[in-house]
């Protein structure tokens, strides 16, 4: 989805707004994902019902899909509370 004028914070509430779904992924424009990754963190969510988002680690990669190296994440609230608030 793209809105002028409103960058990717506007972009994302207006999909997040408009959406009919039970759950909200991201795919930005220059990222990729792996085959299994979504179906792997629905797994996670069904499997903890409490648990308000799922957030991954990363492998960092150039413009030919070679791996650079890998962007480990540690899933605690302080990540997640960061990756909520960023604009």
């Amino acid at each position: 989805m793209s809105t002028a004028n409103g960058g990717v914070a506007r972009a994302r509430n207006r999909g997040i707004a408009e959406a009919s779904g039970s759950f909200v992924a991201f795919l930005d424009a220059d990222d990729l994902w792996r085959p299994a990754k979504l179906a792997q963190q629905l797994e996670r969510l069904a499997a903890d019902p409490s648990a308000g988002v799922c957030v991954t680690a990363a492998t960092r990669i150039d413009d030919t899909a070679r791996e650079l190296g890998s962007m480990p994440l540690e899933n605690t609230e302080e990540t997640c509370a960061a990756l909520l608030l960023r604009s």
